[in-house]
């Protein structure tokens, strides 16, 4: 009885050509989807900056009140970063206090 899970040269050589055409295909799709997005990069430039948006009145408190926090904290060797420090002061009572009402 012969071995069902032989592997035969017909077999080989067509698993061979398949996986050969199938990785020459996917090289040739790869570089020209590289060279696609190098050249639409270069056509148009940086992309369109959005215009700012305005800031809230209580984004402007929690602003100014950060920066000032941020000053001091800076001056020292801190290991926060400045969204530590405005995390801190929107939680802060002055804070709470100075948006009251807005």
């Amino acid at each position: 009885m012969a071995d069902p899970y032989r592997v035969t040269d017909d077999w080989q050589e067509g698993y061979e050509a398949g996986y050969s055409s199938g990785y020459e295909s996917a090289s040739r799709r790869f570089t020209e989807s590289r060279s696609t997005e190098a050249r639409s990069a270069r056509a148009f430039g940086q992309p369109a900056k959005r215009p700012k948006r305005k800031q809230s009145g209580k984004q402007k408190i929690l602003t100014s009140m950060a920066k000032k926090a941020w000053d001091k904290y800076k001056k020292g060797n801190g290991k926060k970063s400045y969204i530590d420090i405005r995390a801190t002061v929107s939680k802060s009572q002055a804070y709470k206090k100075a948006t009251k009402g807005m």
